[in-house]
């Protein structure tokens, strides 16, 4: 049985940033830095979560007013660090192995489910799953196919996984690599070395392995439409902007089976420390599900509060 969990403590690089509470009558989180780290001068989330208001006593902050499907009640700094919804089935089924309703499983209850293996460099604990914090080889085609099964059979799969051993170690796998990042399409994080073997990279991976994201080619998301060969195309347009002089992570195809997996190195891993990120939804509490509603007017408005340079506005 998963214990319930309604406060997390929110760290980075080892450092207490404060913490995050489940009010469940209201619906939504409370979050408070904690005073030793106000004096860091590390200014995390500048546009709604600024240090500047923080010390000036406003040290809490919630926002109810967001939208629900977007934000879950988080702040947009945090709300950042939660899985995909590729990500969230994985855990529903691992609450249904573990005797846990799903609809009572908190969204902070989710963040210390990610715990050390957030995009960023944000932490949670208490960790509700620590069975993953650790490096363990994969295989892509076993992945490529459990992944289907999540997306095809949904609430079927939690019953699938409660009673057949065989898939339950299957679970373990892409819980290992498919619980921690954001995003639309199903995907995986990954760390892989030069002969091309591959661990989780969720978790400090062995010397000599650099961290990927994977994006799954040959997994139909039926809500998306997604094309088998929908890897090849991505790449094909990382191509063109590299051509273009737009500055990417580098980008490849794993290729497996006739599939071509769409692989970039992580943006938030450097030599295998942390970097702390938002996107631009979490730093200025933009509704990504609104289609339309925003444009490069505000993106560029948000740079220039952030003082960004000339260089990286050209690059937008």
């Amino acid at each position: 049985m998963v214990e319930k969990v309604d406060t997390a403590v929110v760290r980075l690089w080892g450092d207490e940033v404060g913490a995050v509470s489940w009010l469940e009558a209201q619906g939504y989180a409370v979050f408070e830095y904690a005073p030793a780290f106000l004096k860091k001068g590390l200014d995390l989330s500048p546009i709604h979560m600024g240090l500047t208001a923080a010390r000036r006593g406003n040290a809490i902050f919630s926002f109810p007013g967001q939208n629900r499907d977007t934000f879950f009640g988080l702040p947009g700094m945090l709300a950042d660090a939660l899985p995909d919804k590729f990500g969230n089935r994985l855990i529903d089924a691992w609450l249904a192995r573990n005797g846990r309703d799903t609809g009572s499983f908190s969204p902070v209850e989710r963040l210390c489910y990610t715990g050390r293996r957030a995009m960023g460099a944000l932490e949670f604990s208490p960790a509700v799953n620590t069975r993953l914090d650790r490096a363990a080889p994969v295989e892509i085609a076993a992945l490529v196919a459990l992944a289907q099964a999540v997306m095809s059979q949904r609430s079927g799969l939690d019953v699938q996984l409660s009673t057949d051993r065989a898939d339950g170690e299957a679970i373990m796998d892409i819980l290992r690599v498919g619980t921690s990042a954001g995003g639309a399409r199903p995907k995986a994080v990954i760390a892989m070395n030069a002969e091309g073997r591959v661990v989780s990279g969720q978790a400090e991976a062995p010397p000599g392995y650099d961290y990927w994201l994977l994006k799954f080619d040959g997994v139909d998301d039926l809500e998306l439409g997604e094309p088998k060969g929908y890897g090849r195309i991505e790449y094909a347009y990382h191509r063109m902007a590299c051509a273009a002089g737009i500055d990417m992570s580098e980008c490849r195809l794993l290729e497996e089976h006739g599939r071509a997996h769409f692989l970039t190195r992580r943006f938030d891993r450097v030599d295998g420390d942390k970097l702390h990120m938002q996107s631009l939804c979490g730093l200025a509490h933009y509704d990504f599900n609104a289609a339309g509603a925003y444009g490069y007017e505000q993106a560029f408005a948000i740079m220039r509060r952030l003082r960004l340079s000339k260089a990286e506005a050209v690059q937008q």
